[in-house]
């Protein structure tokens, strides 16, 4: 016998095959521009980064502060005004202030030692007691700064 040539049927997908490709490719499709969508978000807004940038880096506040027996002169070495100066000294658990007020720009202010007073309004006994730090701190262009200080020696 004598095969015959058989024709091949081409079989091509049924119309509700072609709607669950459509509708696979299309669910495909709407997933993986969601996950891109996700990673841009995530990578352009990431939040703050983990150190975020110090605010008082950029900005100079060096007071020189020299003493001179029983006092204390601050020295303001900057082109801007201290403003609201505070003068600090730290006595074992307790502290010692004493307000200052402006300081322009280089010009100096001395303080007698005894000019600091506790927390209760007794004055510093420099002769009797030891400081262990001087912190000066001020208001300059907008913001608060500080400086820690060695303390005067006796």
């Amino acid at each position: 016998m004598k095969d015959e040539p058989r024709e091949i049927e081409e079989s091509s997908p049924e119309p509700s095959d072609r709607l669950r490709i459509s509708r696979v490719l299309l669910w495909l499709l709407t997933v993986s521009a969601v996950v891109a969508l996700t990673i841009a978000v995530a990578l352009h807004w990431h939040g703050p980064p983990l150190s975020a940038p110090d605010p008082y880096a950029t900005l100079p506040f060096r007071p020189k502060v020299t003493y001179y027996g029983s006092q204390l002169t601050v020295i303001n070495t900057e082109k801007e005004s201290y403003l609201d100066t505070q003068l600090t000294l730290f006595v074992g658990w307790t502290t010692c202030r004493v307000s200052v007020g402006t300081i322009p720009p280089g010009r100096e202010v001395s303080i007698p030692l005894s000019a600091f007073t506790y927390e209760d309004g007794k004055p510093f006994d420099a002769a009797n007691t030891k400081a262990k730090l001087l912190e000066v701190r001020a208001h300059m262009n907008g913001y608060e700064v500080h400086r820690d200080l060695p303390p005067p020696q006796q």
